[in-house]
């Protein structure tokens, strides 16, 4: 008799789970409202209804039923899944990954209280995102999270997926260069100064030196600027290191060609760009983060015939990305290099496998106080043409036109303005700290 009573009870404990198994939930279609393109990507996607079968056709999201929220992602052009930038839109031809994250209140959707070990998958729940098949990344206990790849209508602009270096239009002076339409007429080198292959870094200068060297520092600078240090020429005041080095011009003042190592070099007329011609370069080309045989760097793809430069990263910091520092024409007499800093900052979370891809630009300008120092070692994409460029014929023999009461005040300036070589060297160093710091700040 006792036998048999426990067999009833076991047969009516399996009715029961039979019973509320089935109310366990086998399907959900969840359906979000897809941006158009040219939307703006920081633009919210909302979820507009949670059907289940466990439910019915019931609407089951809604306040102590089901809450969702969606996060949408976009694939770069090597299939990386990367978040959404302040500025972006959805681009006609790309590929977006639309995530929904949903948290059941209901005790008896994803997993009921009797059934505690039951997880969701694609294999135990067909989830689906506007009726496309969806795949699901989490669904233990409370929470289920899918997703689901969407490419938006259309085809993608060609300017944006260019992700070739255009061949060289032609050579000067032995060395290749690319068109790129700009304004001013100026053509950019395919290569920097000492590199054979656009995806090589060349040679290092210091700010006036025309020879490369394995290290740089202020004792062995002979530069523009060398006159405040180690003073290797005998140099007594500022406007007459201003006119033995550079010439001025509209942009400011220039190095000579006698000094400019793009110009000592290659020969010809190439030279340093001037920030004007850098200025032109990045408002008048579309800028992307690209590898180019395994190294990383920017690719300038220009906006009004197509044609592209690819300058390599030159800096590395240790995992918050790269960017590339490029010496310019410009410079204030002491340590105000003005430099262009440009490139694109990576970062990739190891867990999600997500990478997040940013273009910044930091300046620096030599009429700002601060600086870098003129002694540091830089790479150099060099120019020729444009408006711009220096003639060694028509400005290397000009002088700066100095008032005797500036040149007074250079002299005043000079060794005796109450800042040591020691202390200038301090200053330097925490500049380049501060700028350090500020690059570290954009990467982020």
């Amino acid at each position: 008799m006792k036998t048999k009573f426990l067999v009833i009870i076991s047969m009516l404990l399996s009715c029961t789970l039979g019973v509320v198994a089935q109310n366990r939930i086998k399907a959900v279609d969840i359906t979000i409202e897809i941006p158009k393109v040219g939307a703006d990507a920081m633009d919210d996607v909302s979820v507009k209804s949670i059907i289940t079968d466990a439910f019915g056709s019931k609407n089951m999201l809604g306040e102590d039923k089901i809450s969702a929220s969606v996060q949408a992602l976009k694939f770069d052009d090597y299939g990386n899944v990367c978040h959404l930038e302040v500025g972006d839109i959805y681009e006609a031809g790309r590929k977006y990954k639309f995530v929904v994250h949903t948290t059941n209140y209901t005790e008896n959707l994803y997993n009921y209280k009797n059934d505690k070990n039951f997880t969701a998958d694609n294999s135990t729940v067909k989830a689906s995102i506007n009726g496309q098949k969806a795949n699901i990344t989490i669904g233990s206990g409370r929470p289920l999270i899918c997703e689901v790849v969407v490419t938006m209508p259309g085809t993608r602009e060609p300017l944006y997926t260019n992700m070739a270096v255009s061949a060289a239009d032609g050579e000067h002076a032995g060395f290749g260069y690319v068109d790129l339409g700009l304004p001013s007429g100026t053509m950019w080198a395919t290569c920097n100064v000492g590199a054979n292959k656009p995806e090589t870094c060349g040679d290092k200068y210091a700010y006036g030196e025309t020879k490369t060297k394995k290290t740089f520092t202020s004792e062995n600078f002979t530069g523009y600027g060398a006159y405040t240090l180690s003073n290797p020429f005998g140099i007594k005041t500022f406007a007459e290191e201003d006119n033995m080095y550079s010439v001025k011009s509209k942009t400011g003042r220039l190095l000579k060609p006698e000094y400019d190592a793009a110009r000592q070099n290659m020969g010809g007329e190439w030279s340093l760009p001037t920030r004007v011609q850098c200025n032109e370069l990045c408002e008048n080309c579309y800028v992307k983060y690209v590898k180019v045989n395994g190294v990383e760097g920017s690719l300038f793809t220009s906006r009004k015939n197509g044609k592209s430069v690819f300058l390599p990263f030159t800096d590395n910091f240790k995992g918050l990305g790269g960017g590339s520092t490029y010496m310019t024409a410009n410079s204030g007499r002491i340590h105000g290099m003005f430099l262009y800093w440009w490139g694109c900052s990576y970062s990739k979370d190891d867990n999600s496998g997500i990478c997040i891809f940013e273009n910044n630009t930091y300046m620096h300008n030599e009429d700002e106080l601060g600086g870098v120092p003129t002694y540091l070692g830089l790479h150099i994409r060099a120019v020729w043409g444009g408006k711009d460029s220096i003639s060694s014929k028509s400005d290397s023999g000009k002088k700066s036109k100095m008032s005797d009461k500036k040149s007074s005040d250079d002299s005043k300036d000079s060794k005796d303005s109450g800042q040591s070589k020691d202390s200038k060297k301090e200053s330097a160093t925490k500049t380049l700290k501060k700028i350090g710091k500020g690059i570290g700040k954009l990467l982020k």
